[in-house]
This record gives C-alpha cells, sequence and structure tokens, in this order.
C-alpha cells in the first residue's frame, strides 16, 4: 500500500515473490511500471475511498511512509486483515516522534501517534511485534508486524 515508484516492490519481486504495488498517484504508478523488468503488477488506486478486498488476498501487506497521510486511519487499519491469508502478516513501518520539543519540522509531518497507532492495530489483529529504531535524538522508525 503506497508503493510510490516501485522500489520496495522491485526488491520484493526479485526474490521471486508475486507483488501488487498500489499506489494512489498515476505519475508514480507510470514511473513504477516505466522501471520494472520483474513482472509487479501496479494499481492506481485511493486505498481510502475503494474497495480494498478487489485487490485479492496476500501473504504480506506492506504500508510504509503512508499512514501518517490518511485522513482515517483507523478505518484502512480495519479493513486490512480482510486483504490477508490466514497465516499472512501486515508490516507497518512509520516514523514516530519521541520527542516533541526537539523534533524536526519535516519528519514530525509524516510522523505518527506511536500509542494510538498500536491500539488501532491492537484493536485489528491477534498478534502484534513491535520494533523501534532510532532516526535522530527526536525521531524513530517504527515497524509493526501484525497478524490476524
Amino acid at each position: 500500500m503506497g508503493c510510490g515508484t516501485g522500489h520496495l516492490a522491485r526488491q520484493l519481486a526479485r526474490r521471486s515473490l508475486a507483488v501488487t504495488g498500489v499506489d494512489i498517484s498515476d505519475e508514480a504508478i507510470k514511473l513504477a511500471k516505466q522501471q520494472d523488468q520483474t513482472g509487479v503488477i501496479y494499481r492506481r488506486m485511493n486505498i481510502e475511498n475503494e474497495d480494498l478486498r478487489e485487490l485479492g488476498k496476500f501473504d504480506v501487506v506492506f504500508c510504509k511512509l503512508v499512514i501518517a497521510f490518511l485522513k482515517d486511519k483507523t478505518k484502512f487499519i480495519s479493513e486490512i486483515p480482510q486483504l490477508l491469508t490466514p497465516h499472512g502478516a501486515f508490516i507497518l513501518i512509520t516514523p514516530v516522534v519521541d520527542d516533541p520539543q526537539n523534533a524536526n519540522a519535516h519528519i514530525s509531518a509524516i510522523s505518527v501517534n506511536e500509542d494510538e497507532l498500536k491500539r488501532t492495530v491492537k484493536a485489528n489483529f491477534r498478534k502484534i511485534e513491535s520494533i523501534k529504531k532510532k532516526l535522530s535524538p527526536a525521531h524513530s522508525w517504527l515497524t509493526l508486524i501484525a497478524s490476524p
């Protein structure tokens, strides 16, 4: 979800995985298709307004650097379990602010509230793992791996 120009999608496809890349931007999808020689299927889709079920079922759904831009994060996250196969996983990667007083405005603009995000994911998934890695003194990368 939010594949942009397809960099991660192509990396996964090179490992012999079947990959579908989804993005709202026509331009990003066009660039992704131009750069792709791996067989990734690219779809232009507004993940907030369209029925995600039409994408099918997946073993893994990645969402990297996207969640902060969604108006209704709860609705989006609640729809992900229906896209996963029985043993599938949702991997969400996003920056979070650890120290608001020293936070960089550009990173903060694409960050989310860690506690709120974790509560939303826990409400929709049975098993959740959390990995946090420092990005700067005031920010971290948060990776949530969730299974239905």
